[in-house]
């Protein structure tokens, strides 16, 4: 690499699935929901390399990605979490990434809810419910994470979770980067030494 290149954060984004919701919508709804997931993976391409676009049904799936994805060397996973599904699934994947910083992306596809609003509507717009639920055992197990809620239709709302990305991105990178000391601070100056072991 030569000092022009520059180096674009690697993304993997991932969409969180449960089969149980599926008698309340469409047969095709986990390819539909995986399609809105590449659209949106899509527009987050500008300056972000997305190395993988998945969905996960499983514990088992999901852990299968978190090794796929440390081999690959990712700087943050974004999560789009469009309907409310056991976190268990995604913890799985943090798990296999324990220092990768993770941005929860609530994404609605709709604004105000209509008078026709049914339980498939509910949920196919459960991002409301499985993001929380997501979110709150992250918390619980201390893995870096930011959450952004918001419309794909919006375009203030991509650019946020852009950020969100960029910064979790910088975040890892600085936490894998190694530092060389040559000699030391002046005496006191504690606030520009680092331990020798780290």
């Amino acid at each position: 690499m030569t000092a022009n290149e520059i180096v674009r954060p690697r993304i993997a984004v991932v969409h969180p699935y449960w089969g149980f919701w599926e008698h309340t919508v469409s047969p095709t709804f986990r390819s539909d929901r995986l399609a809105t997931v590449r659209l949106a993976a899509s527009l987050l391409a500008i300056g972000l390399e997305v190395v993988s676009v998945d969905d996960f049904a499983s514990p088992v799936e999901a852990a299968a990605l978190g090794e796929r994805f440390a081999l690959a060397g990712v700087d943050a996973i974004l999560v789009i979490q469009t309907v409310a599904v056991p976190p268990s699934y995604a913890i799985a994947l943090a798990e296999r990434l324990p220092r990768v910083p993770i941005v929860v992306w609530a994404m609605h596809e709709t604004g105000r809810i209509q008078a026709a609003f049914d339980h498939g509507a509910v949920t196919r717009e459960g991002a409301t419910v499985g993001a929380p639920m997501l979110v709150n055992i992250l918390s619980r197990y201390g893995h870096p994470f930011d959450l952004i809620l918001g419309r794909l239709s919006d375009r203030a709302t991509i650019e946020r979770v852009n950020d969100a990305l960029r910064v979790a991105a910088a975040a890892r990178r600085i936490a894998r980067a190694r530092l060389g000391r040559v000699g030391g601070p002046q005496d006191g100056y504690l606030h520009v030494d680092v331990d020798d072991e780290v």
